[in-house]
This record gives structure tokens, C-alpha cells and sequence, in this order.
């Protein structure tokens, strides 16, 4: 099972900075850098990573990576 897309995914690791994914009652959470960023479904039929829900989740992970190494 992918929790995370792999653009997501990619998109995190190139960063350096450190990220987990916390499983919570209805949603995975992505933390990166002890920072709350973005949830994504826990329902196999709700992750088609191609919807703008999706879009909306990369655009917040790029903006937490982007804030974290300005600084």
C-alpha cells in the first residue's frame, strides 16, 4: 500500500529536511520538520492523486520545505 504519491514522496525526500507521516482517526497527517503540513485519505477509493485535493497537498508540502529553508 502507497500512503504518500510518489511526487509527494520525492518531493520530501530531495528536501533533506526530516518528515514522517502519523496515522490519525481519519486521515494520514504529514509532519515535516515537527511541523504540521498536509493530511491525505486513509480510504483507498478517496486517494486518486490526481485531483486538485491532491494538487492543494503538494503546493502545502512545497510551501512547508520552501518556509523550513528560508529560515
Amino acid at each position: 500500500m502507497r500512503i504518500v504519491p510518489p511526487e509527494m514522496a520525492t518531493l520530501l525526500r530531495d528536501s533533506g529536511l526530516p518528515w514522517r507521516v502519523e496515522l490519525g482517526s481519519r486521515h494520514y497527517k504529514v509532519i515535516v520538520a515537527g511541523k504540521f503540513v498536509t493530511i491525505l485519505p486513509r480510504s483507498p477509493s478517496a486517494r486518486n492523486h490526481n485531483g486538485s485535493g491532491h494538487k492543494n497537498a503538494l503546493a502545502h508540502v512545497r510551501r512547508a520545505i520552501r518556509e523550513q529553508q528560508r529560515g
